[in-house]
């Protein structure tokens, strides 16, 4: 929210936050804002310069409330108005931008439970343990997630193309779940300390994922796809980006559409 919005409550779901000519800005963390081996890089003074202009800041991740947490509290992050966690499974408002003040927008969290019960799999992290296995150099597991709503298996083999194999192999196999999720690589698979490579493979609900947690922020702070500003660099960031002005993002290239940057 803008700087006027200091002190006032946290923003509901349905409550629209009007503020004539102000942009809603959405970044991707890891891969975007956050680079191995790069600290603050100046986020801080870009952050206050944005918010100072009235522009609503925003962080959609994968990661969990508690990791985004930490790097604010370590002030490796500023502090943003919203945060959409855990692919949008979870959002969170900051009413005062202080990250130990942050307010469950649990209707949305809600609404999401409903719709995983109507699609007859009320607990997909239960059911992902049928897919693991260890095999052919490659581990599969489900990753120790306390989220009601969103479930992950974790990757690890001696090397990138093996994980990126073994990936489109659990993709295709999940596909069991129906229509009522969204199963997709959480980015490409990166290199462990013992050398090895790992990645993630997400199973969300069909109505959470960066795109509709997204379209719900740009609603609750009152934004038009003209006046939102998506920066992402990965598969999963796709589906927010063509949020903005219907740009279609193309692996291996950058694409450039008005207010849409995208960079593989």
């Amino acid at each position: 929210a803008s700087s006027d919005l200091a002190g006032t409550p946290a923003p509901r779901p349905g409550t629209r936050m009007e503020r004539s000519g102000s942009w809603l800005i959405v970044c991707d963390l890891d891969g975007t804002l956050l680079l191995p081996g790069r600290d603050d890089g100046g986020l801080g003074a870009l952050t206050e310069q944005l918010q100072a202009n009235g522009c609503s800041l925003v962080y959609n991740t994968a990661r969990s409330l508690s990791s985004v947490t930490k790097l604010m509290k370590t002030g490796r992050l500023p502090c943003p108005d919203a945060c959409a966690c855990e692919l949008g499974t979870k959002i969170v408002y900051f009413p005062r931008r202080e990250w130990s003040a942050a307010v469950d927008d649990t209707e949305w969290e809600a609404n999401l439970l409903k719709a995983m019960d109507a699609s007859g799999h009320p607990d997909p992290t239960a059911e992902l343990a049928a897919f693991a296995f260890a095999e052919d150099g490659v581990a599969v597991e489900v990753e120790d997630d306390d989220s009601r709503t969103k479930a992950s298996l974790v990757l690890r083999a001696e090397t990138a193309e093996l994980c990126l194999a073994a990936s489109r192999r659990l993709i295709e196999q999940l596909g069991v779940l129906g229509d009522g999720f969204v199963v997709s690589p959480s980015g490409a698979p990166t290199t462990t300390r013992k050398n090895g490579c790992k990645m993630f493979v997400d199973v969300t609900p069909t109505a959470a994922g960066k795109g509709c947690s997204t379209a719900h922020l740009m609603s609750v702070f009152g934004a038009t796809s003209e006046r939102v500003l998506v920066a992402g660099d990965s598969e999963n960031d796709v589906a927010m980006m063509r949020l903005c002005c219907g740009a279609s993002p193309v692996a291996g290239g950058v694409v450039a559409k008005k207010n849409v940057g995208v960079f593989w």
